[in-house]
């Protein structure tokens, strides 16, 4: 169906690429490095501690406990 005024994905974004994106390595600078290593140790350290805080629910749930050294 073809309905005049109606936005499809095709007219409104352009068509699906037929193919995989170029492969190409972002431009790394120290500088860059070094601003992303503060966030990168947050998210790290906050997925530990939910990996934990769930071992915990989990051991409570089953009445066992964990080993946080395994």
């Amino acid at each position: 169906f073809h309905f005049d005024g109606v936005a499809t994905i095709g007219s409104t974004f352009g068509g699906l690429p037929q193919g995989l994106p170029n492969i190409t390595l972002p431009n790394v600078t120290m500088t860059r490095v070094v601003e992303l290593v503060g966030p990168a140790f947050t998210i790290a350290m906050l997925g530990a501690i939910e990996s934990l805080l769930s071992a915990v629910v989990a051991d409570g749930m089953a009445g066992t406990r964990h080993d946080a050294n395994q």
